[in-house]
């Protein structure tokens, strides 16, 4: 990853600041300093990003770097223990696997953060609205609107999400959305030859897009522009704004990254 990022003309700041980490966290991964990074989870998590950010292969680097770790020391058996030892080796099993559900707890809840973060939103909001005057609240739930209810805080906590459809990378289709009335309100399109990380931000600095664009997939932003774009992996994106093509020039890129504004006229400018 190293020599990736030198052949590139990446600094290791810069590579911290695409990522959002900081810069010790990428001498770790180079230096393949793992422990340091906390949970495997962590490191695994860290080590993904990175190398798709260079456009490398995430897996093999995932697997090699497994092939490397210490092997783990083998474990006597409790047949062979003694009876002292057998309180000691079951508190040491019990230590074991609650600190494994406690990183995966913990990992679950980074990867999910956004989805919850939406959720208590619309919790906070539906609990702040006013009660009309007349009405007067039931004591008791009815059993057959919470379905319905609970489909519908799933709905508004996923509704900001954009259209996601998977095809073969040869014939994507997917169904564009009814166009919007405010004209400076733009529709664009990014279809993906190959995995990249995108982020996309309206003309308020409003985060309307922040994930991962896997191959063979399209995905569609409606927001007001001008937006400003950033592109992990710009040679496996295709822009289209309205329906027409976007051509990156090369002063919005740095290798595969690319960063820039796009206005409602589909002229890009690279960020200052």
């Amino acid at each position: 990853m190293k020599a990736e990022r030198e052949h590139r003309g990446l600094s290791v700041p810069q590579v911290a600041e695409d990522l959002h980490v900081g810069v010790a966290t990428i001498e770790a991964l180079e230096a393949g300093r793992f422990a340091s990074l906390g949970a495997p989870v962590y490191a695994k998590g860290h080590l993904r990003k990175y190398a798709r950010l260079l456009g490398l292969d995430a897996e093999a680097l995932l697997a090699a770097c497994e092939t490397t770790q210490p092997p783990t020391p083998e474990l006597v058996p409790l047949k062979q223990a003694t009876r002292t030892d057998g309180p000691r080796v079951t508190r040491k099993i019990t230590t074991i696997a609650v600190v494994a559900i406690l990183a995966g707890c913990v990992g679950w809840l980074l990867a999910n953060r956004e989805w919850l973060r939406s959720v208590s939103q619309t919790l906070l909001a539906r609990s702040t609205t006013a009660s009309p005057a007349g009405d007067q609240p039931s004591t008791t739930p009815d059993t057959a609107t919470v379905p319905a209810t609970l489909a519908a805080l799933k709905h508004e906590a996923t509704a900001p999400a954009p259209q996601t459809e998977t095809a073969t990378p040869a014939t994507l289709r997917i169904e564009e959305p009814v166009a919007a009335q405010d004209g400076a309100r733009v529709r664009v399109r990014m279809s993906f030859a190959a995995d990249s990380w995108v982020e996309v931000y309206d003309a308020t600095e409003q985060r309307v897009f922040f994930d991962m664009g896997t191959t063979g997939t399209a995905r569609i932003v409606a927001a007001d522009a001008p937006l400003r774009v950033f592109l992990g992996f710009a040679d496996g994106v295709r822009l289209e704004l309205d329906g027409r093509a976007i051509a990156l020039p090369s002063e919005v890129r740095r290798g595969n990254l690319a960063e820039f504004f796009l206005d409602a006229h589909g002229n890009v400018r690279p960020k200052r």
